[in-house]
């Protein structure tokens, strides 16, 4: 059975569609404001690729479903639409809901001065030609292959940078829809709607993110992501835009079941091919909460709502409103947190007015109004777009496989403002006062030298260390088992006090209880104990430091003797050749058995074998952890590893740069719920948390249980053609004759003589105190 109805009167119908896109623009305004404000206030929620992937298929499902629903209701109710309302006016046959917006002849004239638009839009410019099936087919297909790629460069964004980033790609997308419907639409895009899309909405987004730039997670890949957010987000809205207003045989909702399930097909493949779906699915769909799937359906209604602003508006319409409820959110927030720092208060309020003086001003303006082309901007539009698209793909580094982000929780808005609004206060140090003259050595000025002792075996040691390398750290903290009381109570506090499991018992064999086992607890504590650093280098006290090699150090990256480390050049060595040479390098970490191997029962004891089979502390252990990484991160780690494995190895020197503080602490605390070995632990949870798009630089650090234990090693080292950057175990001193350890004062200025010595071969000048007098 089929049902017609009579057209009301043009009137009415005037009214009711201004009340309709009024209503649209109202509905989805409020929608992103609820979503984005539910993910900016939920501070538990961990950000996981792989989940994002799965609720971009589950959309993509929902959103197919309401298509199909559609166009089997207008086939129920006999009014299928073909296509959005022509420019001039006219009615096709069999496009009904051309009459919607388009009166006749007759109306025009029963209502001479009712409605200015559409006088307007009944412009002698000629109806545009009909457009094949395949014109149809293609273009929206390229839209579907573009709004994937959009939440491609989405997910990247919500997961390893920040959400200001990704509202500032948002942005950018009105500037290049507004340009873009200029150039291929034809669109006539006036100066004031210029103005307001990219100097008052854009600019203001920018100035926001200008007020959080210390704050901010940028990468490499930062510019590149914004970009090609940017163009994946607008032109699948200017495709669209060009298929509602062009005459086809299609009809729209014909349309959106085909623009669906390409969107589908195209996040399932992405899905796929960078997750393993079996896992993912076992490991979200368990835990799916009703808030999940509420989550879900209000993201398909404001992306079904996105599509009727651009039907009933035109694309930079919807591509303004996105930032507009954004906006709206962030000044909500920032008046709730008392946020009124002048580039953010300003930033809102511009965007704010340009969003609003768009808005207001092109519902006086007529729809879709077109322009003469024009050849030269159109070439222009073209280059620059070609230029956009080589940039991000050859910038845009984001490796398949499920090498993801490695940041378990990214900061969100309400992280951000409140970074904002109080600053990062660091907590005060006693090192402050270890080096009482001017300072003229400023390369660690922002890093805390995390110093730890596995036996509170303080006495000189701590001394000795802080006389040498005071004067290159300004900060630093000793962390060990116990106090130095017995230095006298103005020592009481030289050291931070981490006993946590520091017993040591060496008298059972099957047990081989080392005090340093859990050193990476000291480690935890000390970096949670002092944030606003802009890196962490952790080492042991009888660990020597090569202060010339480590200046050259990038402290944005990770510093490790890792098997995937990238060499820093070391012109000592020669050309980068010999640079790259490995056996120019001390051996790196190990590369652990298959887990699925029982090496408990062939283990032979601690100094036969490593601790891999080490039934108390060994990799059965470790995996308990280890299964609880976010998946994504295992994943990561396992391409590079060639299956499930972990890392072992020395810990004895580690950089951790401040950007993955908090990242690096959620997964080294999941080791430490266990009672893995610190050897096993910590070098796994560095391969597990670095960025896939940045190198662990590789320390020259060697290990060595022979003499000698000072920096006559190093020199040793240098006439056999090797570098140095740290070695474990140096000795502040030796036993005597006696039998009794003493420290040797000598070993101070033979250090910083050796320091000078590096820096002459690394062409660099070191500045030390009293150099020309110290003793020889």
């Amino acid at each position: 059975m089929r049902f017609s109805f009579h057209l009301p009167s043009a009137e009415l119908v005037r009214n009711y569609n201004d009340s309709l896109k009024s209503v649209l623009l109202f509905a989805y305004t409020i929608l992103i404001v609820v979503r984005e404000g539910l993910q900016a206030i939920d501070e538990d929620a961990a950000i996981d690729p792989s989940r994002l992937a799965l609720d971009a298929v589950l959309v993509d499902v929902c959103k197919l479903l309401a298509a199909i629903a559609l166009f089997l209701l207008s086939r129920q109710l006999g009014a299928i639409p073909w296509s959005k309302p022509n420019l001039n006016g006219s009615m096709e046959e069999g496009q009904p809901l051309n009459s919607l917006n388009s009166g006749s002849d007759e109306e025009l004239q029963q209502y001479p001065n009712g409605d200015e638009n559409r006088r307007a839009r009944r412009s002698p410019s000629p109806a545009p030609a009909l457009l094949p099936i395949s014109g149809s087919l293609i273009f929206t297909i390229l839209a579907a292959a573009l709004t994937s790629c959009s939440r491609y460069f989405s997910i990247s964004i919500r997961t390893r940078l920040d959400p200001f980033t990704l509202y500032l790609g948002l942005s950018l997308s009105s500037v290049i829809t507004a340009l873009y419907s200029r150039v291929f639409l034809r669109r006539d895009v006036e100066a004031k709607h210029w103005q307001a899309v990219l100097l008052q909405q854009f600019s203001g987004m920018l100035a926001i993110q200008s007020s959080f730039v210390a704050y901010l997670n940028h990468t490499d890949s930062t510019y590149p992501s914004i970009l090609g957010l940017a163009l994946a987000t607008s032109f699948p809205l200017v495709l669209l835009d060009l298929v509602y207003t062009t005459h086809h045989r299609i009809s729209i909702p014909t349309v959106h079941i085909l623009l669906f399930a390409c969107t589908l097909v195209l996040d399932l493949i992405s899905l796929a091919a960078q997750h393993r779906v079996p896992d993912v699915i076992k490991a979200h769909t368990s835990a799916f909460a009703v808030s999940d799937v509420l989550e879900i359906l209000a993201q398909a209604t404001s992306e079904l709502l996105l599509l009727a602003i651009v039907y009933c508006h035109n694309a930079l319409t919807a591509s303004i409103v996105t930032p507009f409820g954004i906006v709206i959110l962030l000044l909500t927030i920032g008046v709730f947190s008392a946020t009124y720092t002048v580039a953010f208060t300003a930033g809102c309020l511009l965007s704010l007015f340009g969003a609003c003086y768009y808005l207001t001003t092109r519902a006086r303006t007529p729809d879709n109004l077109q322009k003469p082309g024009n050849l030269l901007l159109t070439i222009l539009a073209s280059v620059i777009l070609v230029i956009s698209i080589v940039y991000v793909a050859v910038n845009f580094h984001r490796p398949s496989n499920a090498e993801n982000t490695p940041r378990f929780k990214p900061k969100s808005i309400v992280d951000l403002i409140n970074a904002e609004q109080a600053g990062c206060v660091r907590k005060a140090l006693l090192s402050d006062s270890f080096y009482p003259y001017e300072r003229k050595y400023h390369a660690f000025d922002n890093i805390l030298l995390i110093v730890f002792f596995s036996h509170a075996r303080y006495n000189v040691n701590l001394d000795y260390y802080k006389e040498v390398y005071s004067e290159f750290f300004p900060n630093i903290v000793f962390v060990g088992p116990g106090s130095r009381e017995d230095a006298g109570f103005s020592h009481s506090y030289d050291v931070l006090v981490d006993s946590y499991e520091a017993d040591e018992d060496l008298s059972d064999p099957s047990f081989y209880k080392m005090a340093g086992r859990m050193a990476h607890h000291m480690l935890y504590t000390a970096m949670r104990e002092y944030d606003c650093y802009d890196g962490y280098l952790w080492a042991p006290f009888d660990t020597l430091l090569n202060i010339p090699r480590l200046q050259q150090f990038d402290q944005q990256h990770f510093w490790y003797h890792s098997p995937f480390g990238e060499y820093v050049h070391n012109p000592a060595l020669g050309d980068e050749a010999a640079n790259k040479n490995a056996s120019r390098h001390p051996p790196p970490l190990n590369i652990s058995p298959d887990p699925a191997i029982n090496l408990t029962e062939t283990w032979r004891g601690w100094g036969q074998d490593w601790w891999w089979g080490e039934p108390h502390v060994g990799l059965e252990v470790c995996m308990r952890a280890f299964n609880k990484v976010p998946l994504d991160m295992r994943e990561r780690l396992a391409v590079k590893t060639n299956g499930t494995r972990l890392i072992g190895g020395s810990a004895d020197t580690l950089y951790i740069p401040g950007q993955h503080r908090d990242s690096f602490m959620e997964i080294l605390g999941l080791f430490l719920e266990t009672d893995c070995f610190l050897e096993i632990a910590t070098p796994t949870a560095v391969h597990l948390v670095v960025p896939p798009d940045e190198p662990i630089l590789y320390v020259d650090h060697w290990w060595i249980w022979q003499p000698p234990f000072n920096a006559s090693f190093v020199r040793q080292k240098w006439e056999e053609g090797f570098e140095v950057d740290t070695f474990h175990t140096f000795h502040w001193g030796e036993k005597g004759a006696d039998g009794v350890w003493r420290g040797n004062p000598a070993n101070i200025p033979d250090v910083r003589r050796l320091l000078l010595e590096s820096a002459k071969r690394q062409g660099s000048e070191l500045p030390i105190r009293d150099v020309d007098h110290m003793p020889s």
